[in-house]
């Protein structure tokens, strides 16, 4: 009985992953843009700032295709 249940664990295992190693030669490249807390963005000594915000999330949007903001 034990050996049926591994066969069959191995069997559903194999089944599962099967798909996997099918599209393991597509790969994408997903970008996550994160910015934490900005409600007080100071433009301080050339840091800082909303537009400097709005302006580096457009540029990393930009460089990938696939982009979570």
């Amino acid at each position: 009985m034990r050996l049926k249940i591994i066969i069959a664990g191995l069997l559903t295992g194999l089944i599962a992953f099967a798909p996997m190693a099918a599209m393991a030669d597509e790969t994408e490249t997903l970008r996550i843009i994160l910015t934490g807390d900005h409600y007080v963005l100071p433009a301080k000594k050339g840091r800082g700032g909303f537009a400097k915000l709005a302006t580096v999330v457009k540029q990393e949007r930009a460089g990938a295709e696939h982009s979570i903001f």
